[in-house]
């Protein structure tokens, strides 16, 4: 599918990538809104329709790994009873694309509504890391947001309070 075949290549070029260690963490909300995140500098945005479903992410990359939010607009709302196994389809998409192990994963809400799954996974390749991840989804869009890299990165304080730091503005 071409999704793994692009986080493969985000994944690769995110952890091969140098620069300086975590800058400070400002809001940014993309055009036309919709959400906002507090990102370690100015993401870099990418965007690809398949099979109905636009994906865009934004990535912000840095020495030891990198930050990101995906948001899918799904063709069709979820019915209520499917939304746990849709959720964990996502789960697997993400686990399968990136060639990653699960370690944990656990139900979660945004805004203390929308559902979620939270997981952390293990990556060999291109290098040893760690990816965590959250996944919610509200109505026809699904946000992923995530940080992966080095182990010293994604448990960090810093990563928390990214993924802590999405929130809906519509």
């Amino acid at each position: 599918m071409r999704r793994n075949g692009m986080m493969a290549g985000l994944l690769f070029g995110v952890l091969m990538t140098s620069g300086c260690g975590p800058a400070e963490l400002k809001p940014f909300t993309p055009p036309g809104g919709g959400w906002t995140a507090s990102f370690p500098g100015e993401p870099k945005s990418q965007t690809q329709n398949q099979m109905g479903i636009t994906l865009t992410m934004y990535a912000v990359e840095e020495r030891n790994g990198a930050y990101l939010v995906s948001v899918n607009q799904l063709p069709e709302n979820i019915p209520d009873d499917q939304v746990q196994a849709r959720l964990k389809d996502a789960r697997d998409g993400a686990i399968n694309a990136s060639g990653a192990k699960l370690i944990s994963d656990k139900p979660l809400k945004l805004d203390g509504k929308y559902p979620g799954i939270e997981l952390r996974a293990s990556i060999t390749k291109p290098i040893d890391g760690i990816i965590r991840q959250r996944i919610y989804l509200v109505g026809k869009t699904m946000y992923q947001i995530m940080v992966l890299g080095k182990e010293s990165l994604t448990d960090s304080d810093h990563s928390t309070k990214f993924l802590d730091s999405l929130t809906l503005t519509k």
